[in-house]
């Protein structure tokens, strides 16, 4: 299921796998939540555990999620399951193609991996982004430096 057509971010071809929509209704409130089998082929030919950060595309859409994994028979191998958050995030229908591959690394990170190993950090660095040009930056630059100190900690007092 893997495919390499013209619709991917900045033009590229995509590479990544499609899976069909399956609308589990599932709240999560804010937290983008899907469900995989855990012997999709997807899964194991690019490595996804539960937990793993993926990136999601359907209908001129995207969304970055947190995958978990069934072992039931809830979902089939070729299905993604989408929180409802996920669902609407994407606009999706039952069945629709779902397009899923690894996120791109953020570009900030390589400054935290500099100063990690002793280099300056520099903040145009930080606020760098990732490829994606609609997500933010992973550090908010609005509380870098921090403006006050941090906060104390204080003895209790005791009422009688």
């Amino acid at each position: 299921m893997t495919s390499a057509v013209g619709d991917g971010a900045n033009g590229k071809a995509w590479q990544g796998h499609r899976l069909r929509a399956r609308r589990l209704g599932v709240e999560t409130q804010h937290e983008a939540i899907v469900f995989m089998h855990r012997d999709c082929p997807v899964c194991r030919s690019e490595g996804f555990v539960a937990r793993a950060q993926i990136e999601l595309h359907a209908n001129g859409r995207s969304a970055l999620a947190t995958l978990f994994q069934v072992t039931s028979a809830l979902l089939t191998p070729g299905e993604v399951g989408l929180s409802e958050v996920v669902w609407r995030a994407l606009g999706a229908e039952d069945g629709d193609e779902i397009k899923v591959k690894h996120p791109q690394p953020l570009a900030s990170m390589s400054a935290v991996r500099a100063k990690v190993y002793g280099h300056r950090l520099e903040l145009d660095r930080l606020r760098a982004r990732s490829s994606m040009t609609s997500w933010p930056s992973a550090i908010r630059m609005s509380s870098w430096p921090p403006s006050s100190p941090p906060l104390q900690a204080s003895r209790p007092t005791w009422r009688r």
